[in-house]
């Protein structure tokens, strides 16, 4: 039951850290403009909502994407740590 809640709280912290990366880049607090960034797409094509959905969708679908791969792959490297763990001791 414990490992079930580190695994959420990691999730939980991975998703923060996304969510504030994805913010910050959002502000325009981040790369350079003639540098293509997702959260850059997102706040440049607020205006186009209504006339072109997907120019702020896909950016947001890719930072989805990208934070529930890393987190399955965090999730699958900390399973397979903490069994080389045990067989060690």
């Amino acid at each position: 039951m414990q490992a079930l809640n580190e695994t959420e709280s990691r999730r939980e912290i991975d998703n923060t850290a996304t969510a504030k990366a994805s913010a910050t880049l959002a502000a325009a607090i981040g790369v350079a403009p003639p540098e293509p960034e997702w959260g850059a797409m997102i706040a440049e094509s607020k205006d186009y909502m209504r006339q072109a959905w997907w120019v702020t969708t896909m950016p947001a679908l890719a930072i989805v994407l990208t934070g529930t791969a890393l987190s399955l792959i965090g999730d699958g490297l900390a399973q397979r740590l903490g069994q080389n763990r045990r067989s060690l001791m």
